[in-house]
């Protein structure tokens, strides 16, 4: 068994807890997914991270303060839908995009000259609690700030680049890298089992940063199980809900992060980008690491001629600042 066989067994025997997954309602068509791998061709380098940190000569050689300032940032993704103090669902998004608004309140933050342990040591939670007044779980974003600004948080990230460096140079995360970040910052990190989508995402985009700069990386961790992806693979009729799972999602129907039709989709998500990926590397014999599929996929959903046969699916909705 190759290594990453390996790797993507462990992933799934890791996220899907079989114990509380519902099999009736979400399944996988697999005999559709030689049919999408045509489909991912690699695109432009994914460069959307440069969007994160601050202006890029200033960090490029500063390989630690990269990664806090990526974890600054990507601890903030989630939470764009959440329950008003009077009930009422709100969504929080700048020009369509939850994504938009919170980087442009970190944009302020920077602009500002108020990154904790950049700019500012002292006096924390006085200085950033405004930029999160207007936010979607705004108490819970400035809390999760406050976490991972602490004094110690660069040298955890220093450290981490070490553990992750092997003896020829190049970095190699995996999933107890992802644990890892889950137990040091449990709100930021890890209010999310067993997915840790964040701290996924953030050791994936640290992968594609440190490529980029010419290094050379991977991240062996759990493709992100959130919401854009299951609906991307519904929509191409990898993933096929239940009618009364696709009848709740289609009419709006707010979930919380406990409900098992949550857990159950996010499992089997993974464990579909995981087929895809098994599929994809014996197709081309070429290893593809789940930050670069991640990127195809997510890419699929601005394919027009592809999803001109593909259903339309509204996306799942789930009142949490974890994922």
């Amino acid at each position: 068994m190759t290594p990453s066989k390996r790797q993507l067994l462990a992933g799934w025997k890791l996220a899907a807890h079989r114990d509380h997954i519902d099999p009736d309602s979400v399944g996988i068509d697999r005999e559709r997914i030689p049919s999408l791998l045509p489909w991912l061709t690699p695109g432009p380098p994914n460069t959307a991270w440069r969007c994160y940190v601050s202006p890029l000569h200033i960090l490029e050689t500063d390989l630690p303060r990269l990664f806090y300032e990526l974890a600054l940032t990507i601890s903030q993704f989630g939470g764009f839908i959440a329950h008003a103090g009077d009930g009422e669902l709100v969504t929080w998004k700048r020009d369509g995009s939850g994504i938009k608004a919170i980087l442009a309140t970190l944009d302020a933050i920077r602009s500002d000259h108020k990154l904790p342990q950049i700019d500012i040591t002292r006096d924390l939670e006085k200085e950033l609690a405004h930029f999160f007044i207007r936010t979607a779980f705004g108490k819970e974003r400035l809390d999760i700030m406050l976490e991972v600004g602490t004094p110690q948080s660069l040298g955890f990230f220093r450290n981490l680049l070490a553990l992750a460096r092997r003896r020829d140079g190049s970095y190699r995360f995996n999933v107890l890298h992802m644990k890892g970040l889950a137990c040091r910052f449990p709100l930021a990190f890890g209010e999310d089992p067993v997915f840790h989508k964040k701290a996924s995402l953030l050791l994936m985009t640290m992968e594609i940063a440190l490529n980029q700069l010419g290094h050379v990386a991977v991240a062996e961790t759990l493709p992100p199980a959130d919401y854009r992806i299951p609906q991307i693979l519904e929509g191409l009729g990898i993933l096929r809900f239940s009618p009364e799972l696709s009848d709740k999602v289609a009419n709006g129907h707010v979930f919380r992060i406990e409900d098992p039709h949550v857990h159950t989709i996010r499992a089997m998500t993974v464990e579909a980008v995981g087929l895809i990926k098994a599929a994809y590397e014996e197709r081309y014999d070429r290893v593809i690491s789940c930050a670069e599929l991640d990127g195809l996929l997510y890419l699929l959903s601005r394919n027009r001629e592809l999803m001109a046969d593909a259903g339309r699916k509204p996306h799942i909705l789930v009142t949490t600042h974890a994922f």
